[in-house]
């Protein structure tokens, strides 16, 4: 097989050409062979894979690995499964580099949009042991396990959610529409009013001469998040406030506390170094205060401290408890075993704790929202039950 490269006015193309250059696609109309054409690494747009299908590629790849396949044609069938068809361009540069003479690894790391440089590691580390198929499973599962708590929140809120959208619709039509009407009744009635309903009948001809500005305000105020929400203030600022919510706030914690074991004790049991693992930990954080805490771990490792000690001055951002199991774990020398135990506690503690957040959050919301839309009910209708009280004497 020869592997010819051309250029053109869209870029770098390589053709395949030999006797497995008609071994390709398959024509669906009559079923005849097509020549494979595969362009270099670039000519194409890369698509990330979503987490579902990045868990799919990593778990089918240590299956067909662990049955005998090549490497190269595990990733070949692939990238002709329909599932992937959206990272097809990804595969075929991976492809193309690893029949190039590159690592598996190495070829990962050229796309960090799609492979996380923890990942790159994981796959380098099993490389280098013998054990690329058990580093490929557990990153599926790490994966898997991240997704599956991500749609446990999402799914905690979702109702929360909901309720106060439709609240919202709800409370705004009332004070637009509704409320004006009862007011031009009350006027024409000379009727008095009581101090809730004068109070109701001020917000409503606020909101009725107001709302454009206040959706003109939340355009912009959204436009503006979306502009600078990646700039380092704006970011820490987020974090800072969203860590320390009520009742959504702990549920995060135990989220960002999990990912920092998880990604430590999978790089440090599959033989990458503390340092070295700490850095790629930084990395793969996607919070800044949980970032911070990393590096300064991190630094105390360089100048020789204890993990376990240093993790403890975050009593906030890392609970006692854990830091207390780390530095059983330092000293007993299984630190990886031990990280990866925590993990597992954590994310039983993280079910547990969005279980009981979902089952404060849903009532609240509710008696939260009927209280409010019952108030204004109330102060409709009061003055018409006034005016009956006065009828009947």
């Amino acid at each position: 097989m020869r592997v010819v490269a051309s250029y053109n006015s869209k870029g770098p193309a390589v053709r395949v050409v030999g006797p497995e250059a008609g071994t390709g696609n398959r024509s669906r109309a009559g079923g005849t062979q097509a020549p494979t054409t595969r362009r270099a690494p670039g000519s194409r747009r890369k698509k990330p894979f979503s987490d579902a299908n990045l868990a799919a590629f990593f778990s089918n790849t240590a299956t067909l690995l662990n049955s005998g396949v090549p490497l190269i044609k595990v990733l070949e069938s692939l990238a002709i499964d329909e599932t992937f068809s959206d990272a097809a361009p990804t595969l075929e540069a991976l492809i193309h580099d690893i029949r190039s003479g590159s690592s598996f690894s190495a070829a990962l790391s050229k796309h960090p949009d799609c492979f996380a440089p923890m990942i790159a590691s994981l796959v380098q580390a099993g490389e280098a042991g013998g054990t690329l198929s058990p580093s490929l499973e557990r990153i599926a599962e790490s994966i898997e396990r991240r997704g599956e708590t991500r749609d446990q929140i999402r799914q905690a809120l979702t109702y929360p959610a909901i309720v106060t959208v439709l609240g919202a619709v709800a409370v705004a039509f009332l004070m637009v529409f509704v409320v004006p009407v009862f007011e031009e009744t009350y006027a024409k009635a000379g009727m008095p009013l009581p101090m809730v309903t004068q109070a109701l009948l001020a917000l409503s001809g606020l909101a009725a001469k107001t709302w454009w500005l206040v959706i003109g305000l939340l355009v912009v105020g959204i436009l503006l998040y979306q502009n600078f929400r990646a700039h380092p203030r704006v970011r820490a600022a987020q974090d800072h406030l969203l860590i320390r919510l009520p009742l959504l706030g702990p549920v995060v914690r135990g989220l960002l506390v999990g990912h920092f074991v998880e990604v430590f004790g999978s790089l440090l049991a599959s033989g990458v170094s503390i340092k070295d693992s700490l850095e790629l930990t930084e990395r793969a954080m996607h919070h800044t205060e949980f970032q911070e805490m990393v590096r300064e771990l991190r630094l105390a490792i360089i100048r020789g401290e204890g993990l376990g000690s240093k993790l403890a001055e975050h009593r906030f951002l890392f609970p006692p408890l854990l830091a207390r199991m780390m530095s059983l774990g330092e000293k007993s020398g299984d630190l990886g075993g031990m990280a990866v135990q925590i993990g597992r506690y954590v994310e039983k503690d993280l079910k547990r704790r969005t279980q009981r957040m979902s089952s404060l959050v849903e009532p609240l919301v509710t008696v939260g929202m009927a209280a409010v839309i019952g108030t204004i009910a109330m102060a409709i209708y009061l003055p018409i039950f006034d005016m009956f009280k006065q009828m009947e004497n």
